[in-house]
């Protein structure tokens, strides 16, 4: 062998053995070699990690195992599809979140709460939707503290409206015709009951109870209904026709002689407030006409007790 191929094949052994020492130092000193360089079988290199479930072929996209079983990861399938979900979820963080309170939660929270609701800070912002000129919105109106109080949106109003409105105006009709129906049948009993004097018994009775009424229950008696009054002018009706002829002191038989006498005392007593100087202008405007009702129905009937 020539110098020179002696000095060829002393580089190529010093330059395998740099590349067994190499190996050696990754794999472990007792692992052999093949000739093609690929490392011979035998006991694992050192940090080959342990026995299990063989790596995905290159290019193949797996989960690790930790996270496969999890919920939300069940519809992962590539990784665009887990980049999707991760940028999903960035973005669901950065997101102003509404805590729904409980129990534990402040007036503070829970006004919070509402108010990003969209619940209004005052409950005049509310508004019908009855735009119309002229639409009748009294109800709504009168509602308005109470939606505030049940932290009712705008849009939650809305909805109560149209679907409140209906059933309201069904009800309300409903109850206009049983009242007049009830009205109807109630007049109609009344003038059979007064027999043609219903004008004028009425007259008397009201006449009668403002002269006999104490000061203390007037009130009370000028927020009496129409059928209440109709129903005190039959009592005062019968009473006078039972027992006014036997009581009489004009000796005329005349039935309704204390009647009139209490309605001439009570026309005088209006007098007397118009032509008080204490009086107010209009406390002597309604003593005349007060006195002038007495005067009329006094003469009508002492004129039917003259026949």
């Amino acid at each position: 062998m020539s110098e020179q191929e002696t000095n060829q094949s002393s580089g190529k052994t010093k330059k395998l053995n740099i590349r067994l020492s190499t190996l050696h130092k990754e794999h472990g000193p007792f692992v052999r070699f093949m000739p093609d360089n690929d490392p011979p079988a035998g006991d694992p290199p050192a940090g080959d990690p342990p026995a299990g479930d063989p790596p995905p072929a290159a290019g193949v996209f797996t989960l690790p195992e930790q996270y496969r079983e999890k919920p939300y990861m069940q519809d992962v399938k590539t990784l665009d599809g887990l980049c999707k979900k991760l940028d999903g979820a960035e973005v669901l963080l950065g997101k102003k979140r509404t805590i729904m309170p409980d129990e534990t939660s402040t007036p503070d929270d829970i006004a919070a709460f509402h108010k990003l609701r969209g619940v209004p800070d005052d409950h005049n912002t509310y508004t019908s939707m009855k735009t119309e000129e002229g639409a009748d919105t009294t109800f709504f109106d009168a509602m308005k503290p109470a939606f505030k109080k049940a932290n009712m949106t705008a849009k939650d109003v809305g909805i109560l409206e149209a679907e409140l409105g209906p059933v309201l105006e069904k009800l309300t009709g409903e109850k206009v015709e049983a009242d007049k129906a009830q009205g109807e049948a109630f007049d109609a009993l009344t003038d059979k009951i007064f027999a043609g004097t219903k004008k004028n018994d009425l007259a008397q009775a009201k006449i009668l109870m403002d002269a006999h009424t104490p000061e203390g229950l007037k009130k009370y008696m000028n927020e009496l209904s129409n059928e209440h009054l109709a129903i005190m002018a039959c009592v005062m009706k019968g009473v006078r026709a039972k027992y006014m002829n036997e009581d009489t002191t004009d000796g005329g038989g005349g039935g309704d002689t204390g009647g009139a006498e209490a309605i001439r005392a009570e026309g005088k007593k209006q007098i007397a407030i118009a032509q008080d100087p204490k009086s107010t202008m209009q406390q002597k405007i309604d003593a005349k006409k007060k006195a002038q009702e007495c005067y009329e129905q006094y003469d009508n009937l002492t004129k039917n007790n003259q026949k």
